[in-house]
């Protein structure tokens, strides 16, 4: 029990400040990032797309490097695609949506510039 306690506080003594942070690499306080994709599913792609702009800065959290996240984003569907094929019966265009959030996400573990973490936010739509 007293390892797996040490294993699991290990993270907590490799915390860094914000100018080293682990998502921005050293003295970078912002980023903007761009992502877009299209469902996948089982038995192919689907007309359902999405792209999220994003804004961060860096921060912790009870001594874990962190980073501040505001999110603007959606998803739409294009053409007559019923998504049916794939997911039931549902029309794809029933996800069209307009996404705005803040998030954080914590570095848990990381080691030369590879980390593994978790993220948590709000968002309304």
């Amino acid at each position: 029990m007293k390892r797996i306690f040490i294993y699991l506080l290990l993270p907590c003594a490799f915390a860094c400040s914000a100018n080293d942070n682990v998502f921005f690499g050293k003295g970078n306080k912002h980023q903007v990032s761009f992502a877009a994709g299209e469902s996948i599913r089982r038995g192919g792609v689907e007309h359902l797309y999405t792209a999220f702009l994003t804004y961060s800065e860096p921060s912790d959290f009870f001594f874990l490097q962190a980073r501040n996240n505001l999110e603007l984003g959606g998803f739409k569907a294009k053409g007559i695609d019923d998504c049916s094929k794939h997911s039931g019966s549902v029309p794809c265009n029933k996800y069209n949506q307009g996404v705005l959030g803040i998030s954080k996400d914590v570095a848990l573990v990381h080691f030369a510039g590879i980390y593994t973490g978790i993220g948590l936010g709000a968002y309304i739509k």
